[in-house]
């Protein structure tokens, strides 16, 4: 019996889909059913439920840090789009050392393509 390609390519993967599927779903169940226990450090299988929750979203910590996420991820998006705006901008200009600033700059961004393709 002689196999078609694709089905022995579709054999060859399916370890690799079903480590990564099972890995990556199964930490996130982990992860969502130890939320609903009062474990610290180590795993305790007491279900307390939303208690967790609630006593999180009743400390003024939740609402320092939620407010912290917004005022920094703002801050880090404006700062990255500004900057790479002006790189842009004197790149485009024809700047002294202009070279320079390609290798250093778009190098690293297509050389992380090819590795991906490779991949």
């Amino acid at each position: 019996m002689i196999l078609r390609p694709q089905t022995v390519a579709r054999f060859v993967l399916l370890p690799t889909i079903l480590f990564t599927v099972v890995g990556y779903y199964g930490s996130i169940l982990w992860t969502v059913g130890l939320s609903f226990t009062p474990s610290r450090i180590l795993p305790v299988n007491r279900w307390v439920g939303f208690d967790m929750y609630e006593r999180l979203f009743s400390t003024a910590r939740w609402y320092v840090a939620y407010a912290n996420l917004f005022i920094f991820g703002g801050l880090y998006i404006s700062v990255g789009l500004a900057f790479g705006l002006l790189l842009a901008v004197a790149l485009d200009q024809g700047i002294h050392g202009r070279n320079f600033f390609q290798t250093i700059f778009l190098y690293p961004i297509a050389l992380s393509f090819i590795v991906t393709g490779l991949v």
